[in-house]
């Protein structure tokens, strides 16, 4: 199929990857975009990223401590040798 269109062959060198570099790096122009709401939160879990979600979440008060707690209790579990 690429090859119909590219007129060229495809295997796995320099040329071909800048062939396909040329499409990934094109913007989408035929005009679909489905916008999805996202929110960005740093990589890794503590309390303030626990406190955030929960805002986020608008969830009550005790369901934040009652997080929050299960948090501190897991942070002095001790991991698991099985596996």
């Amino acid at each position: 199929m690429c090859e119909k269109i590219l007129g060229k062959n495809f295997d796995n060198n320099d040329d071909s990857m800048s062939i396909i570099e040329q499409f990934v790096d094109k913007d989408y122009e035929y005009g679909w975009v489905a916008p999805i709401e996202e929110e960005i939160f740093p990589k890794g879990l503590n309390e303030e990223i626990i406190c955030k979600i929960s805002e986020r979440k608008e969830e009550p008060n005790w369901m934040t401590e009652w997080r929050l707690n299960a948090y501190r209790i897991w942070l002095n579990m001790k991991e698991p040798r099985w596996a």
